[in-house]
């Protein structure tokens, strides 16, 4: 859903900031405006900060970008008028980009020192130059082909130590779509945060879920791992078992992984069988969480929990039966909300 401007939009002439071609402005907030930038704007070789807020952009973006040598943190947040953020200039002193809502078909960025990368829309080609200092990354792919593309689609950020995720799960085949040959090459990740939207008319078709353990194989160094899931389902047709079944797994055995918190845990099968593939694999294993109220942190999560807040209460004796059942299978702490 987009965020149109609170009121009337107005001009502003970006000109007036360029005094004769001499650089004054170190920080600038532009919210519910229309902007006309154009490469021949001078004044803003010392900008470190720019941010840019419903704004409509009619002009040439990418030459005013050129002209901010300096900059470093730029934040493009439910914008208009551009077609793609292609940057062919460098931006060599820029350490965060954040792009949010911001319709493009393309993102592309030359930036050495880029340290925090944030982008959440569709799901498009996102290219990031020589960012070999990226250590913190979030891509939330609207509406994408689930969460295994996000590993594969995005190859820059394969250096980023801290990762946060989003994704919508739309069909059983989508268990599939992560490709095996991924495996190792998220050799820095140390923390990950994940959530997913898992869309299903039936609990047999949430085998989406299971993508987690296939990008689990692909972070082998991982120490912790956050995972939020919300079923956007028809719970009439859910049924639950408190036993901890037998499974084929889908993950590797993991030497690295310790803590692990799923909220929206409902016993759901594809749910258990990731929880089962974890405990059995995570060789050091300290702490699995499992929480059924649903945690989130999307624009759409309010009217989730609204939705989900007044049948967790049913879910909590299960999944603490189910905690306690593999804590003692498993020989490793799994613990569950009492109430």
């Amino acid at each position: 859903m987009i965020n149109y401007p609170s009121k009337e939009v107005h001009h502003f002439p970006l000109d007036a900031l360029d005094v004769k071609g001499n650089s004054f402005v170190q920080s600038l907030f532009l919210a519910d405006v229309s902007i006309k930038p154009h490469s021949d704007v001078r004044g803003f070789s010392i900008l470190r900060r720019l941010v840019l807020q419903y704004v409509q952009i009619f002009g040439d973006l990418r030459g005013l970008l050129a002209n901010c040598s300096a900059l470093e943190d730029l934040s493009i947040i439910e914008c208009s008028g551009v077609a793609n953020l292609s940057m062919p200039h460098k931006l060599d002193k820029l350490q965060h980009l954040l792009i949010d809502k911001t319709y493009v078909r393309m993102v592309e960025f030359h930036a050495a020192d880029l340290a925090h990368f944030e982008y959440k829309g569709l799901e498009i080609p996102i290219v990031l130059h020589g960012c070999s200092k990226l250590e913190k990354a979030t891509i939330m792919f609207k509406g994408g082909k689930g969460l295994g593309r996000i590993f594969t689609l995005v190859p820059s950020i394969l250096p980023v130590k801290i990762l946060h995720v989003g994704a919508d799960i739309l069909g059983y085949e989508q268990l599939q779509k992560m490709t095996t040959r991924s495996h190792g090459m998220f050799t820095c990740l140390r923390h990950m945060t994940c959530q997913l939207f898992v869309r299903h008319s039936e609990l047999k078709a949430d085998n989406g879920v299971l993508q987690v353990a296939h990008c689990l194989n692909a972070a082998p160094q991982l120490e912790t791992l956050h995972l939020n899931m919300i079923y956007l389902i028809k719970y009439g047709q859910m049924s639950h078992q408190v036993v901890v079944e037998e499974e084929d797994s889908p993950m590797r055995r993991h030497d690295h992984l310790k803590t692990v918190y799923m909220s929206g845990f409902r016993l759901y099968k594809a749910q258990k069988k990731l929880a089962f593939s974890i405990l059995e694999n995570a060789s050091v294993l300290e702490h699995m969480q499992l929480e059924p109220r649903v945690k989130a942190v999307a624009d759409k999560a309010a009217i989730c929990y609204m939705l989900n807040d007044r049948i967790e209460r049913k879910f909590v004796p299960q999944v603490c039966e189910w905690a306690r059942l593999a804590s003692l299978r498993f020989g490793k702490v799994v613990t569950a909300p009492s109430e």
